[in-house]
């Protein structure tokens, strides 16, 4: 435990970019901030400056040819994140694999358990700028997130979200 957290704190970001260019063929920004404990990210991904991932015993796992815009942040817990391949992260998204409980109110919400579903994103799928994505959300393969949206919960295939919370506009399959 002790040697996870200085490895954490001490490793600085440009060796970290090389070992993920070295091992995964992905590039990270050197003024991005990544957990190489349970991360894997997929062959060609980029990551820009200034995203933060976190992860913790949950995977975390990007497909090949993932692009993370600037200042995005990506956090697994005790479930996995997972994004599909040739998927793009508009800038400053959030997508998280965790939740708090909040029920007691006697307790402050920081003090009580975390909650976590996992949080799953399909291949092809364009989430916009300042969007999140909360615990437990599934959206499907071919999906578009308009910019600043709230997804929460089941997204079907090949649909056009807007909104908080995100509602499905039209599928892209469909004739129009």
């Amino acid at each position: 435990m002790l040697f996870k957290l200085i490895k954490r704190v001490v490793t600085p970001s440009p060796v970290i970019t090389l070992i993920l260019l070295a091992k995964y063929k992905c590039f990270a920004s050197f003024k991005s901030e990544i957990e190489l404990d349970n991360f894997v990210p997929g062959n060609g991904s980029r990551i820009s400056s200034f995203c933060k991932i976190k992860t913790r015993r949950g995977k975390l796992e990007l497909g090949d040819r993932v692009d993370i815009a600037a200042g995005c942040f990506l956090s697994s817990s005790e479930k996995e994140l997972i994004i599909g391949a040739d998927t793009v992260i508009g800038p400053h998204c959030t997508i998280v694999a965790n939740n708090y409980s909040y029920q007691d109110l006697d307790t402050p919400i920081k003090n009580q358990p975390r909650t976590t579903k996992g949080t799953v994103i399909g291949s092809n799928v364009f989430v916009g700028a300042g969007s999140v994505v909360l615990d437990g959300s599934r959206i499907g393969s071919g999906s578009v997130v308009a910019a600043n949206s709230v997804v929460k919960g089941e997204i079907p295939e090949n649909s056009v979200v807007a909104g908080n919370p995100a509602k499905v506009l039209f599928n892209r399959a469909d004739p129009r």
